[in-house]
């Protein structure tokens, strides 16, 4: 599973299934007891689920897996476990809880992205998502929600852009498109592209896509899917700084948006 990651996986089980619906029982106890699978077999951890074997079976090819050991390789490897971050580059030297030298950070960081913030490539976004006849927005987690608040603001301009929930059906409608879409993809690491990379898309080149990607890492300029690249300049991780950065970057798209092609 060459995945944008298990738990990103994890996730849009949960997000997706229903409540009681053996799929969302499985990811939920995965979840919750990570640590833990490493020593099960597969009956055991069927019983642990209230599930047949054969349904766990189902669901690691469902999550884009050969078996039940495969998953229990990648979380023993634990390459693909998150764990909590929320350190944060501090600015402020004097004395204070920790929520105002948090809320200090923050404003710094705001002070930082408005300085150096690419707006001609803003710009050139904004009037293609205009001109295109389809336009998309992608992302996982923090990233899908903020490609969610895109589509909402821009719908208060009459302007319809689509999403998909989960990284299967977004990279779904990513392949299926072509030269009459743009594509902008909310990726602060750019692991959003592996994904991609993965997939073997085979566009003719006269036929590709526009693909925009909103990141923090400067290399992924070089993926032959993209098309342009509009940096973060807030520090990758920085619990101060991420998602605000694209929440805000995806306001500004559609302030931008608004005022060249709404307000009159």
């Amino acid at each position: 599973m060459e995945r944008y990651g298990l738990g990103v996986m994890l996730y849009s089980f949960i997000n997706e299934e229903e409540l009681n619906s053996p799929d969302y029982t499985i990811a939920k106890y995965l979840l919750e007891n990570m640590d833990d699978i490493k020593s099960y077999s597969i009956k055991e951890f069927s019983e642990k689920c209230n599930v047949s074997v054969a349904t766990i079976s189902r669901f690691c090819r469902k999550a884009g897996l050969k078996n039940f050991f495969e998953l229990k390789m990648k979380i023993y490897n634990n390459d693909l476990i998150s764990r909590p971050e929320y350190e944060f580059r501090q600015f402020s030297k004097g004395a204070g809880t920790l929520p105002e030298i948090y809320l200090d950070s923050v404003i710094e960081n705001v002070r930082i992205l408005k300085k150096h913030l690419d707006y001609k490539t803003i710009d050139e976004l904004v009037d293609d998502i205009h001109l295109y006849k389809r336009a998309g927005a992608f992302g996982a987690m923090h990233m899908e929600n903020t490609a969610r608040a895109l589509q909402s603001d821009l719908f208060r301009c009459r302007k319809i852009i689509n999403i998909r929930s989960g990284i299967p059906k977004q990279i779904k409608y990513i392949k299926e498109a072509d030269e009459n879409d743009v594509i902008i993809i909310f990726s602060l690491s750019g692991n959003y592209l592996k994904e991609l990379q993965t997939e073997a898309i085979g566009w003719e080149k006269a036929h590709r896509p526009k693909i925009y990607i909103v990141t923090g890492n400067q290399s992924t300029g070089a993926s032959p899917y993209v098309s342009r690249i509009l940096l973060t300049p807030l520090e990758k991780g920085d619990f101060a700084g991420h998602p605000l950065d694209m929440n805000l970057i995806a306001s500004i798209i559609s302030l931008q948006y608004y005022n060249k092609y709404v307000r009159k």
